[in-house]
């Protein structure tokens, strides 16, 4: 599991350490769907967290949240479907 470990900073300069569950497509995005080690405000104990990868003026992945609620619904709809396709592809 070490290797899945992801350690960002949130808005408070703070490290804070989550569990890489998958790096998906959605749409015209990029996705992953990360879930957190550490607590974190407003994140619930069984909750996952989903970022957009986008790319900073360097060219470099920079993690965003998704604002709109309605289509963070449907990209995390989509995680777990993915996610239960991989669990049903594992048994």
């Amino acid at each position: 599991m070490e290797e899945n470990i992801v350690e960002l900073l949130d808005e408070n300069g703070e490290t804070v350490r989550f569990e890489h569950l998958m790096t998906f497509e959605y749409g015209s995005g990029a996705y992953m769907a990360l879930y957190p080690l550490d607590p974190m405000e407003d994140v619930g104990e069984d909750e996952v967290v989903i970022f957009e990868i986008q790319l900073d003026e360097n060219g470099d992945d920079i993690y965003v949240g998704v604002e709109d609620k309605e289509e963070l619904q449907k990209i995390y709809e989509e995680f777990l479907r993915l996610y239960d396709d991989e669990g049903d592809s594992d048994e």
